[in-house]
């Protein structure tokens, strides 16, 4: 009975699912599948969205926190009525309670929001007043400066306002304005949003950075691989007159980057052959990813996720078009994070063994080929940098030498004046060294030096630190 009550519910899932299916696409509660069964979206929250993205083979290469990046964020409106002002459509309210309104005295009117930067937005939900019969139409657009708008989509049909809103997915698209406008109401002469909510990411770090080439053909600027446009109407491309030709962004400054995405020109089976690599300094060079297969350009272009590496240049270097001579680049995104706020500052020891100098434990070399080192002497061996000035610290990461099963003691201090200090953090394991670190997130707290106080190393006598990386804001 047991057997046959529990092939009855699977029987059940299985039909709601199918019954609930479109085209391509699965739905079931918060999660939402691909037609070959993937997860490609799970939502974790009404202001987070996670999205997964898989390579060719179906294997999951990338997962993606989309934030409401709309939340609180300066909102702006043709006019509106009582108190119901522009600020309520994307307040943190999302229900009739708090809503924008305005009587709709001409053919049309307008909300608008400010994001205060460049984001990829992936998707757009708009919530309108909702009664259960009550239908709205209007048209969402999307620019990046304010003056040129896209549409992202429209709604035109009888359908009644619900409470989760119509939703409209952009496809990574650059944007930082979002505008609504209004053009009808089934119900009165009042239009009316109850919740915008807009996912999105930072914007690529090479978004409009300078970028060069060793040569381009017409107007196919190299600029052109790393504006906003991201699709085939904006590419740098140039002819192939040798075994390979080069692409180059500076992104101006050091990053921890993680991720690159190239994306070709996009057309029938056509693809292209290249290497990625990237620097700190524009000399030495690092190779991140490359793509030597003959699977075809795509829309979503090729990722290549890696462990974080300091960079400030990121290199394209194209050797193949299986179309013509000429190679082409229509985006480059790069991502990662502000570089740590101990890289290449002052650091001191209690001592050091041979080259291995204190500042070898901040460099931009995170391996085991540069460390800070000495033998441990007494509970006071220890390694400390200045940061330059109070910072409001939020996460340290300590990276000692790699090894096999090895690990390592430590205490983690921190201090606003270089006196006084306070334990934030400790190591007190078995658990061996890792090329990842370990990583101490912290309440902000306003500091200027941090101290590593070593007291074990379950190998031998030395101690160790490849890499102290510190994070926090400005006061």
């Amino acid at each position: 009975m047991r057997q046959f009550f529990g092939m009855l519910i699977s029987f059940i899932v299985l039909a709601l699912l199918y019954v609930m299916s479109t085209s391509s696409t699965i739905y079931a509660a918060d999660y939402k599948y691909n037609e070959n069964g993937e997860l490609i979206e799970e939502i974790l929250s009404e202001n987070s969205i996670l999205y997964y993205k898989y390579d060719r083979n179906g294997n999951l290469i990338n997962k993606t926190k989309y934030s409401n990046v709309a939340r609180n964020k300066p909102a702006t409106a043709q006019g509106y009525a009582g108190s119901n002002l522009p600020s309520r459509a994307n307040d943190a309210d999302s229900t009739n309670s708090s809503y924008w309104g305005v009587e709709l005295n001409n053919s049309s009117a307008w909300w608008q929001v400010d994001l205060e930067g460049i984001y990829e937005l992936n998707k757009i939900v708009i919530r309108n007043y909702v009664d259960g019969n009550r239908y709205y139409h209007y048209r969402v657009d999307f620019s990046v400066d304010g003056f040129n708008w896209i549409e992202a989509g429209n709604k035109n049909d009888t359908l009644a306002a619900t409470n989760k809103g119509d939703q409209y997915n952009t496809a990574s698209v650059n944007a930082r304005y979002v505008r609504v406008t209004m053009t009808h109401n089934s119900a009165n002469i009042g239009v009316h949003l109850s919740d915008v909510r807009v996912y999105g990411v930072k914007s690529s770090l090479a978004l409009n950075k300078p970028a060069t080439a060793e040569g381009y053909f017409g107007s196919n600027l190299p600029s052109k691989a790393n504006d906003a446009d991201s699709t085939n109407n904006s590419y740098w491309g140039v002819d192939l007159t040798k075994s390979s030709t080069w692409w180059q962004v500076d992104l101006e400054a050091i990053y921890e980057l993680n991720k690159i995405v190239i994306r070709n020109y996009v057309h029938d089976n056509r693809y292209y052959h290249y290497r990625v690599d990237v620097s700190s300094d524009g000399l030495n060079w690092v190779e991140v990813g490359n793509k030597k297969d003959s699977s075809i350009a795509t829309e979503n272009g090729d990722q290549y996720s890696f462990p974080s590496v300091y960079a400030r240049f990121v290199k394209v270097t194209m050797t193949h078009n299986s179309a013509n001579p000429g190679v082409h680049l229509s985006d480059v995104r790069v991502y990662g994070d502000k570089a740590s706020l101990a890289l290449n500052k002052l650091a001191i020891a209690s001592g050091y063994l041979g080259n291995n100098l204190p500042s070898r434990a901040n460099d931009l070399d995170p391996t085991n080929n540069s460390y800070w080192g000495m033998e441990l002497e007494n509970s006071s061996t220890w390694w400390q940098v200045d940061l330059g000035k109070i910072y409001k610290l939020n996460k340290i990461v300590i990276r000692n030498y790699v090894h096999e099963s090895r690990y390592y003691h430590y205490m983690i201090e921190i201090s606003a004046d270089g006196s006084n200090w306070s334990q934030v953090g400790s190591k007190e394991n078995s658990v061996a060294a890792s090329d990842r670190g370990d990583q101490y997130y912290l309440s902000p707290v306003n500091a200027r030096y941090v101290k590593v106080i070593m007291t074990h190393n379950s190998a031998n006598s030395g101690v160790h630190l490849s890499d102290v990386r510190v994070y926090g804001d400005a006061m």
